[in-house]
C-alpha cells in the first residue's frame, strides 16, 4: 500500500510516446544540456531497426544514467573550478526558464549581519540536484556559487548533492532575460525584481527625518514583497 501524507502536494505525470515524442526530442536536440546524450541514444533507438543495436543501446543509456547520478568530491572540485565564459545567449535564458520552472528556487534571502542593526536582504536564484551535468552549464554560463553535500557519507542509500545559487546584482539581469520564458514561476520572478528595483537613494544626510521617513516606507514595501513571494512560493500546485 502506497505511503501517503496529506501535507504532500499532488503530482502529475505527463508522457508523450511514439512519433510524437520523437519528433519532439529531435526538435529540441540542440537545447538540451543534462540529458543531451540520453536524447543521442534516444533518437538512435528510434531510427535504427535493428534488435540487436536497439538492445546495445538501451544498455548504455543505463550505464550512462548510472555513471551520471553520483557526485564525488572530485567532480565537485571539477565544477567548482570550471570558468565562467559569460556566452549567456537568449537561447540559453529558454532553457534556464526551463529548469528553473521545474527544479529550482527563486526567492529573497533576508537576514541580520553580525554587525548591524539592520536587516539585509538580497533576491536569490538557487538549484539542488544529484546529477553534476547542469552544474559545468551553470559555472560556465552564469558563474555563481557552488557547494557539496555529502549525503552518501551518512546514508550509502543518499545520493551526494550540489548546491548552486546566484544572488543580487549578478542574479537581476539574469531574472530580465528569463521572465519572458518562465511560467510556473514568472509571478515570483515579477516580484524579484520589483523588490531589487526598491533602493534607497545616493547622498543625503541618512541621520536625517526625512531619510528615515524614505527608509521606513522602502522597508515596509520590501516586507510586504518579501511575504509576497513566500505566499506564492507555498502555494505549488493547485488541486483541480
Amino acid at each position: 500500500m502506497p505511503i501517503y501524507n496529506k501535507e504532500w502536494k499532488d503530482q502529475y505525470n505527463w508522457v508523450m510516446y511514439g512519433k510524437y515524442a520523437f519528433e519532439l526530442i529531435n526538435l529540441s536536440f540542440t537545447f538540451f544540456v543534462e540529458r543531451k546524450k540520453e536524447a543521442k541514444f534516444f533518437i538512435e533507438f528510434i531510427l535504427n531497426s535493428s534488435k540487436p543495436l536497439k538492445q546495445e543501446l538501451i544498455i548504455k543509456m543505463k550505464e550512462h544514467r548510472n555513471f551520471n547520478k553520483h557526485i564525488t568530491k572530485e567532480i565537485f572540485e571539477d565544477i567548482k573550478n570550471t570558468d565562467f565564459k559569460d556566452n549567456f545567449s537568449i537561447d540559453d535564458a529558454a532553457y534556464l526558464a526551463g529548469f528553473i520552472d521545474a527544479e529550482c528556487s527563486l526567492g529573497i534571502a533576508k537576514y541580520k549581519p553580525k554587525k548591524g542593526k539592520n536587516y539585509t536582504y538580497k533576491i536569490v536564484l538557487q538549484c539542488n540536484n544529484t546529477s553534476p551535468n547542469i552544474f559545468y552549464w551553470f559555472k560556465e554560463k552564469l558563474g555563481g556559487c557552488v557547494s557539496f553535500i555529502h549525503r552518501n557519507q551518512k546514508n550509502p542509500k543518499h545520493k551526494n548533492q550540489i548546491i548552486w545559487n546566484l544572488s543580487a546584482n549578478k542574479l537581476f539581469p539574469i531574472l530580465e532575460k528569463i521572465i519572458p520564458f518562465l511560467i510556473s514561476k514568472k509571478e515570483v520572478c515579477q516580484k524579484l525584481i520589483e523588490f531589487h528595483q526598491i533602493r534607497l537613494p545616493n547622498g543625503g544626510d541618512r541621520q536625517s527625518k526625512r531619510f528615515q521617513e524614505t527608509y521606513d516606507k522602502l522597508l515596509v514595501r520590501r516586507e510586504a514583497i518579501v511575504d509576497e513571494v513566500h505566499k506564492l512560493n507555498s502555494k505549488g500546485v493547485k488541486n483541480v
